[in-house]
């Protein structure tokens, strides 16, 4: 690193930004050089100035800065990225970090772990905040707690998607190893989603006819089967097990596979909930598909579009969407 490390800081929140950069500020060798309000500002800067250190938001507006921090690392290979964000998932911190960023800090924690980060950072050193229970192995991070398995090796993962293809693609990958061992998969999720999702499937090498024609392809609409256990808008926790008891056991009944594999269940049910300003339903749909994630032979896997969660206001409610699955991803 130069004597005089030049920084780019990029988030959405103008009284935040002054609260790093008088952080900065105290800081020997650290040149504030610019600043970004959204992620596309961000990449922009990025190319044009290629700063030594870019501290990096993650909620921000345009473009959210995991999909920022892929651009920049081809536009700007040079520049460290430091991300300094309200969320606090684990899951998301990994993510960050396997994108080969060079540290992650809290807000909640910048008055007083920034100036570490970034001195460890300019000295060739990667750094995590305190409160992550994360150990550093070279360019990626790893859990230094033992971590409990999901139960029957399932998962209740969800993905926050920029464009449809890419929902449409991750949602055939998680279900074509369940259709082409012979077992089930279950897809909640919009018209056009349902429509295009076949010919995705058909592409990883699935035989579409014979699986929907066995019973083992089910698809269903999500505002309907929502309108069954979430009635004026409260979720019913009754009407909901009624209905997962009732689908899983119709698939499991004509899967021909090994009773091994878990049943793939890819939806889009608390996501329209989202969409629609529900949000504690949605959350609390998510609470639930973790408890069944646990109790049933099943994997459960969630899309919502990423730029659905912008500005702070929706911080506190993605962070506890994310915190309800065990594997978060960010495209």
């Amino acid at each position: 690193m130069p004597e005089v490390v030049r920084v780019l800081v990029v988030d959405d929140s103008e009284k935040f930004r002054q609260v790093i950069l008088s952080i900065l500020g105290r800081i020997p060798g650290i040149q504030v050089i610019a600043e970004a309000s959204d992620g596309m500002d961000g990449v922009a800067k990025a190319q044009e100035l290629q700063p030594e250190l870019i501290i990096l938001d993650i909620g921000l507006p345009k473009l959210n800065g995991i999909a920022a921090a892929r651009k920049i690392r081809e536009l700007s290979p040079g520049s460290r990225i430091l991300f300094l964000s309200q969320l606090s998932s684990t899951a998301i911190v990994e993510e960050a970090m396997r994108l080969g960023a060079w540290g992650y800090v809290q807000k909640a924690d910048a008055a007083r772990e920034l100036p570490a980060a970034v001195n460890r950072i300019t000295q060739g050193q990667r750094f995590v905040g305190s409160r992550f229970d994360l150990k550093l192995h070279d360019q990626s991070v790893t859990s230094s707690a033992p971590q409990p398995e999901p139960a029957n090796n399932c998962v209740h993962s969800v993905l926050f998607y920029s464009s449809d293809q890419q929902f449409l693609e991750r949602m055939a990958r998680c279900m074509a190893g369940n259709l082409n061992s012979g077992n089930s998969a279950i897809v909640v999720a919009r018209k056009q989603h349902r429509e295009q999702l076949p010919a995705f499937l058909e592409a990883t090498g699935v035989d579409m006819a014979t699986a929907i024609g066995e019973g083992r392809y089910i698809a269903l609409d999500s505002i309907e089967l929502l309108s069954t256990f979430v009635i004026n808008g409260l979720f019913n926790q009754e009407r909901f097990l009624e209905a997962c008891t009732k689908l899983f056991s119709a698939a499991a009944k004509v899967a021909k596979g090994s009773q091994e594999s878990c049943l793939s269940v890819c939806g889009q049910c608390a996501p329209v909930l989202w969409e629609q300003g529900n949000t504690e339903a949605a959350v609390q749909l998510e609470r639930e598909l973790t408890d069944v994630v646990k109790r049933l032979h099943v994997d459960v896997f969630c899309g919502y579009p990423r730029d659905t969660f912008h500005g702070e206001q929706h911080q506190p409610d993605f962070q506890s969407i994310c915190s309800e699955h065990s594997a978060v991803h960010l495209i």
